[in-house]
């Protein structure tokens, strides 16, 4: 478990804190810019508004009685590359809608920051899509601040909800792709893949290197897998409290370059070093999905940012959110790894039942079935590997609770030489960062905090980590700063990493 740069963390807050205001300025001019993309009907009134890990929406009814759009843009701050974020986010989306079985709502329409009113950032409008979150159908009721699959969830449902998530997989992994990267509205890989770990890195932390990302798309699974080892070590080095204690260190420093040394046995296995990759998603989970109350469908699958061709192997692990959330976010809760699998295991049993069921239906083929996949890479490990590749920030716990076994006699000499030195180095980066850290906080409470803006009959307000609940359901003909924002109102500020 690695502490988030608090510096860091605060610093991207205010910037969505800022941005927050100028959306409330602006609501007018993106209801009739809304209005305008959508050719039809004048904007009645915005009904909600929505926000996520990554993104704030706004929905809005129009006078012909049509369907509701969503307009949603990319949040600043908590988002790097907003634009390119976008920009592959609806490529995979109108990819997809031509593959009628995946639900994926419809793109209305969508611009960078420099086609949006008032440059608010990045956006796409879309259909509304009634629905509920399929995570809230599915999790324990008694722990509502903590989501995690219900045990008591009655077994045909589960059942139902697994055989839909099997099939929509399924379908996604029928695509080869040639290269790893970001999906262009044909098909190909047009561009480098930008993941979710990359935007961690780039907001959770002062001073990540931009240069160490790919530049390009990448077409060997080794040298993409190696990249990635490598900026585990690169976040490492450059995050000055990522380590509170010497040993605390050292174990990071030797599991980090172990992996880096190690990783190369993933890329040989299964999928292959030069393809074909797959479409893969990192933020596909039940909290994106929507469905119907009543039966239980699946309406829509929202949320394709940090979608990409990537190496096979992530497509053929068994998905890590089967319990709602993955096995780093339980062990930040204080589970066990063979808590984390005694809870595990009998929900893949099920869904591994759902996905051969579905092959069976679609009629796969003789060559290597996704099911059988998944199997042996739960078996073997590669699905510890796979999730550690793509988790910086929790790399180090997976790596002692899973792969240390496999790295006895491994790391080398040079790499311990170099050890002593790393570990005064990070103990002065520590100091320092706690000295700075103080007077950050300082500068922080000096601040008031409230903060009012009066403009005619609307007025909004920011108390520090709530918002200020307005009116909701407001006629245009009453300024549209007049509406609910606690949906859309202030984050408390973050200790650990953990966004959605």
């Amino acid at each position: 478990m690695v502490w988030v740069d608090e510096i860091a963390e605060d610093n991207s807050e205010d910037i969505w804190e800022n941005w927050k205001n100028e959306f409330c300025d602006a609501m007018d001019d993106i209801a009739v810019f809304v209005a305008q993309v959508r050719g039809k009907g004048d904007a009645v009134r915005i009904v909600d508004w929505y926000r996520g890990s990554y993104n704030a929406a706004a929905q809005i009814k129009f006078s012909d009685g049509g369907p509701d759009a969503i307009i949603r843009y990319a949040k600043p701050g908590v988002t790097a590359f907003r634009d390119e974020k976008v920009r592959n986010e609806v490529a995979v989306m109108m990819f997809l809608r031509q593959h009628p079985s995946i639900p994926i709502p419809r793109v209305i329409g969508w611009g960078i920051t420099e086609e949006c009113p008032k440059k608010l950032g990045p956006y796409i409008i879309m259909d509304f899509v009634d629905g509920v979150k399929l995570s809230d159908i599915l999790r324990d009721p008694a722990a509502p601040n903590q989501p995690i699959l219900n045990p008591n969830i009655d077994p045909d449902i589960l059942k139902k909800i697994l055989n839909q998530i099997a099939d929509i997989m399924l379908q996604m992994y029928q695509f080869d792709f040639c290269d790893i990267g970001a999906i262009d509205l044909d098909g190909s890989v047009c561009d480098r893949p930008l993941t979710y770990n990359d935007n961690e890195l780039m907001t959770l932390m002062d001073g990540f290197p931009q240069g160490t990302l790919p530049s390009k798309p990448v077409s060997s699974a080794t040298q993409y897998f190696e990249s990635l080892a490598d900026r585990h070590i690169t976040h490492l080095n450059i995050q000055r409290n990522i380590a509170e204690t010497d040993d605390i260190c050292r174990e990071m420093y030797i599991a980090r370059h172990l992996f880096r040394q190690l990783v190369g046995q993933v890329a040989a296995q299964n999928g292959g070093d030069n393809g074909p990759f797959k479409l893969f998603c990192d933020d596909l989970r039940p909290a994106n999905m929507l469905v119907n109350l009543e039966t239980l469908e699946i309406n829509a699958v929202i949320d394709w940012e940090y979608s990409y061709a990537a190496p096979a192997q992530y497509s053929q692990s068994p998905p890590p959110w089967l319990l709602l959330v993955s096995p780093e976010t339980l062990m930040r809760r204080g589970y066990t790894i063979g808590q984390f699998e005694a809870l595990y295991t009998p929900v893949l049993s099920m869904f591994l039942s759902s996905l051969k069921e579905k092959e069976v239906a679609r009629g796969v083929g003789n060559k290597q079935l996704l099911s059988s996949l998944m199997e042996e890479n739960w078996a073997d490990g590669t699905f510890w590997w796979a999730l550690a590749a793509r988790k910086s920030f929790d790399v180090d716990d997976i790596f002692k609770a899973k792969l240390k076994w496999q790295s006895f006699g491994h790391c080398g000499g040079a790499t311990l030489d170099a050890l002593p030195a790393f570990v005064e180095q990070k103990r002065g980066q520590y100091a320092q960062y706690c000295q700075d850290l103080v007077v950050h906080q300082a500068q922080r409470t000096a601040k008031s905090f409230l903060a009012y803006q009066v403009h005619g009959q609307a007025r909004i307000g920011w108390v520090g980590i709530s918002s200020c609940s307005l009116l909701a359901d407001a006629e245009l003909k009453t300024p549209l700063a007049l509406r609910s924002w606690v949906s859309l109102g202030g984050e408390s500020s973050l200790i650990l990493r953990g966004r959605g």
